[in-house]
């Protein structure tokens, strides 16, 4: 279902995740005008094919590691994506080879930022501070 596709939304509705589950379907948010997203734990496990396909505003997105699952090319045609906070320390196993590839083939290893709770070198990682994800930087 192309929920969103082209709707031109900033905003997503809201989803009372202790009375309905949802999962992210091909094409979910397609097209939207969002600038970020942020998936909160009790949504799903997973996020589908292509789930944020052409969504040119899109900058930014939380995955937490609630998510062990995340099909290929999610983000594809999603070219002004440059940060990928992802809560796990590192790829989960249930993750596509090929989850981050935009519309070039090839995975962005540089704007995925990984959790950790120390210090680390590389400038791929990142902490929260005052509950806001902020990039290590040493």
């Amino acid at each position: 279902m192309d929920v969103f596709h082209h709707a031109g939304r900033r905003t997503l509705p809201t989803v009372d995740g202790s009375t309905r589950q949802f999962e992210y379907r091909q094409d979910r948010f397609s097209g939207t005008e969002m600038e970020l997203f942020t998936n909160h734990k009790y949504y799903d496990a997973y996020i589908g094919y292509a789930a944020f396909m052409y969504c040119d505003s899109l900058t930014s997105i939380f995955i937490p590691s609630s998510v062990d699952g995340m099909l290929n090319q999610v983000f594809s045609h999603s070219p002004n994506l440059e940060t990928i906070y992802c809560e796990h320390t590192h790829k989960p196993a249930g993750w596509h080879d090929d989850w981050d590839q935009i519309d070039d083939g090839v995975g962005h290893p540089n704007r995925v930022k990984w959790y950790s709770e120390t210090p680390v070198y590389g400038g791929n990682h990142w902490h929260y501070v005052g509950g806001v994800p902020t990039i290590w930087v040493i």
